[in-house]
């Protein structure tokens, strides 16, 4: 049970977490009845929400493990509203975790998740997680794969900026985003992926983009599955693909030229792909 905590480990720790489906271990707060009986001794004078504590901090540690965790209530802190903070090229394995009813959101124009793994290993894991009822899910590294094992909401409650906010703006090894559940999203003003290196997408996978936001690729070939079945590139305003990513309702729609497209740089073509499967970049961009 937390109060307005933060944890965070020196380098050479690791928290070791390993839950059972029958026993998770829960993180949460000291209001939350429901965990760990009425701790606080207030009956129910209190209840339990969102940033009621603060976050645990990775800072750095090579070997942290969750399994069937639970991580409720956090992300207090108005510096870095995460629970979970993979900071500082941290890697961890998150598996069979949920994350409800935490802050996360947008701090300075940056998307930080619930579940804040911007800065993270690119070794690092997530699989068979639920995120559902937090502000902003999750964060990744550009450089994460990301499989199709993990849930965004549970019995129809979702998130309020419901997708897989991505973080950077390089791609140097071989990755793969399958998730078809929700969007990613695309933040950096300019998502390169370099020469000889790849990114796959699942079918039914959505990649949003941000304001002027550019992909910039050096072959076709280093986006692979780009015309798959259910494939689409558009903006971060389209409620029409994967819901209301941005968290809005329905404050802003979606418009020609709200982020910029696709360049492929290459030695046989050079310019901005015309698929027909991407919507809303701009059909007059500024010229590379």
């Amino acid at each position: 049970m937390m109060s307005g905590s933060n944890i965070m480990l020196n380098r050479n720790g690791n928290i070791i977490a390993n839950g059972t489906s029958s026993k998770p271990i829960v993180f949460t707060s000291i209001k939350d009845d429901n965990n760990g009986s009425d701790s606080n001794s207030d009956g129910d004078n209190t209840v339990p929400a969102a940033g009621d504590w603060g976050y645990i901090n990775l800072n750095g540690s090579q070997n942290s493990t969750f399994t069937h965790c639970k991580f409720l209530y956090g992300g207090r802190d108005n510096s870095n509203p995460a629970t979970v903070d993979v900071s500082s090229e941290a890697k961890a394995i998150f598996d069979n975790c949920t994350f409800a009813y935490n802050s996360g959101g947008l701090l300075n124009s940056i998307y930080v998740g619930a579940l804040n793994a911007s800065n993270a290993s690119a070794e690092t894991s997530i699989t068979n997680c639920k995120f559902y009822g937090n502000n902003v899910p999750v964060t990744i590294n550009a450089e994460m794969s990301m499989d199709n094992s993990n849930s965004f909401s549970n019995d129809k409650l979702g998130n309020k900026c419901n997708g897989i906010f991505i973080s950077g703006s390089n791609i140097s090894t071989d990755i793969s985003w399958l998730e078809d559940e929700v969007a990613f999203v695309v933040t950096a003003a300019n998502l390169d992926i370099e020469t000889n290196r790849t990114l796959t997408l699942g079918n039914n996978v959505v990649v949003k983009f941000v304001e002027h936001s550019t992909l910039t690729v050096s072959n076709e070939g280093c986006l692979i599955n780009h015309d798959g079945n259910g494939v689409f590139f558009t903006s971060l305003k389209d409620d029409e693909r994967k819901g209301d990513t941005n968290g809005d309702g329905n404050e802003t729609i979606p418009e020609v030229a709200d982020w910029t497209g696709i360049y492929i740089n290459g030695w046989k073509s050079v310019g901005y792909a015309t698929w027909p499967n991407i919507f809303y970049n701009d059909p007059h961009p500024p010229v590379k």
